[in-house]
C-alpha cells in the first residue's frame, strides 16, 4: 500500500468515528425542566415524528407540569404512556396537553407513545440545595406520584 492511500483510509476512519460521536451525543442530549415562581419544574414536549426532548430530567419531590404538545394526527401519539407508573394520558392532535405529578423517587422512567414507536425517559435526580431553596413553602397535592 502506497502512503497516500493509508492516509486516505485514515481520514475515512477518522470522519466515521467523528460522525459516530456528534450522532450519539445528541441521541443522549438531556432537557432540564425549568423551576418557576410557583414552585413547579416545568417542560415542553413537543410530538412530532417522536418526542422532543426525548430525555427530561426532573428533581425528586417537586411538582412537575410536563406540557405535551402534539403536533400530529398520528394515531399513535394520541397517548402518552408511563408504563412504570401505570398510567397514560389521551393527547389531542395539534393541541397541549398538560400532566403534572410529583417524582417520588430516583431513576430512569420510560414514557412511550400507544404503540411504542416513540420512546422518551424521564430522568429523576435529587434535587439541589440551590433548587430547595427556591421552593414555596406549601405544595399542593397533585394527583399523580411517581412512587
Amino acid at each position: 500500500m502506497t502512503t497516500s492511500l493509508l492516509l486516505v483510509i485514515l481520514a475515512s476512519v477518522v470522519v466515521a468515528m467523528t460522525l459516530l460521536a456528534i450522532m450519539l451525543a445528541a441521541r443522549t442530549r438531556r432537557s432540564y425542566a425549568r423551576l418557576d415562581s410557583e414552585g413547579f419544574q416545568e417542560l415542553e414536549i413537543v410530538i412530532k415524528g417522536k418526542y422532543r426532548p426525548d430525555s427530561v430530567v426532573l428533581r425528586r419531590g417537586i411538582p412537575t407540569r410536563l406540557h405535551f404538545i402534539r403536533q400530529e394526527d398520528t394515531p399513535c401519539s394520541e397517548r402518552v404512556i408511563f408504563s412504570d407508573f401505570h398510567d397514560e394520558s389521551l393527547l389531542p392532535a395539534f393541541q397541549s396537553t398538560s400532566i403534572c405529578f410529583i417524582p417520588t423517587r430516583c431513576g430512569e422512567f420510560l414514557f412511550t407513545c400507544a404503540f411504542g414507536m416513540y420512546q422518551g425517559r424521564l430522568v429523576v435526580v435529587e434535587p439541589s440545595r440551590r433548587d430547595l431553596s427556591k421552593m414555596p413553602r406549601a405544595k399542593s397535592q397533585l394527583p399523580l406520584s411517581l412512587s
